[in-house]
C-alpha cells in the first residue's frame, strides 16, 4: 500500500479578508452555528496547489492524510473549521494557536501516528505499508523526515529537488493526468480509511 503525505494549504474556505471578519476559531461552546462552519479537511483547503497534489495522491497512492500545521496528520474526511496556523522554517506562525508545544512535538505526533498505521496495516490482514510519498514543502518535511526514515518502507520526497511552490506546482503536472479533474478533487471521500 502507498499512502501520500498531503501538506495542507494556506488559502482556506470561508476566509475573512481582515482580522476582525475572522470567526473564533474551535468554539469550545460547539454551537449549531459552529458546527455548520465545518469543513471536510479535504475540502477545507482550497487553492489549486493543494488540489493538484491531492488529484496526484488519488492517482498514484491508495490512501492519503494531509498534513495540518494545527491538527497533526490528519484523514481528508476529518471535519474541522478554518484556522490560521502554519509551519516555517521559524516555527509556528499564524493567529491561531496549534495542538502542539513545539515543531518538534508535532514532528513527533504525525511519525507517531504514521507508525501506527504502519503496525496496523502490517499486523492485520490487510495490504502491507509499502511506501510514503511526501508532497509537503520543507518546512512540514523537515521535523518528520529523520523519524519517517527509521521505517522499514520507502519514503519518497519528490520536492527535495524543487526550488519552491512554483517548482512543486510545475512537477506535480508532470506527473498527473492532464484528463484528471483537478477541481473536483475536492468530494467527499468514502473510502479513506481503506
Amino acid at each position: 500500500m502507498k499512502l501520500a503525505l498531503i501538506g495542507c494549504g494556506k488559502k482556506k474556505k470561508g476566509e475573512a479578508s481582515t482580522p476582525e471578519q475572522m470567526k473564533p476559531l474551535f468554539d469550545t461552546t460547539d454551537t449549531h452555528s459552529e458546527r455548520e462552519n465545518r469543513y471536510e479537511a479535504e475540502d477545507l483547503y482550497t487553492s489549486r496547489y493543494f488540489a493538484l497534489k491531492t488529484a496526484y495522491a488519488k492517482q498514484h497512492c491508495d490512501t492519503r492524510f494531509i498534513l495540518s500545521a494545527k491538527h497533526g496528520i490528519i484523514p481528508p474526511a476529518y471535519r474541522l473549521s478554518r484556522y490560521d496556523v502554519r509551519i516555517t522554517q521559524s516555527g509556528f506562525e499564524g493567529e491561531g494557536t496549534p495542538n502542539y508545544e513545539t515543531v518538534e512535538d508535532w514532528g513527533s505526533h504525525v511519525v507517531a501516528t504514521i507508525k501506527n498505521i504502519y503496525e496496523y496495516r502490517n499486523s492485520s490482514r490487510r495490504e502491507s505499508l509499502s511506501s510514503i510519498i511526501t508532497l509537503a514543502g520543507s518546512p512540514y518535511l523537515s521535523p518528520i523526515r529523520n523519524q519517517l526514515e527509521t521505517l522499514p518502507i520507502d519514503i519518497n520526497t519528490p520536492f527535495d529537488n524543487t526550488s519552491g511552490i512554483g517548482d512543486q506546482i510545475k512537477w506535480l503536472n508532470n506527473h498527473t493526468d492532464p484528463h484528471w479533474n483537478v477541481e473536483g478533487t475536492q468530494k467527499k471521500l468514502t473510502d479513506s480509511f481503506r
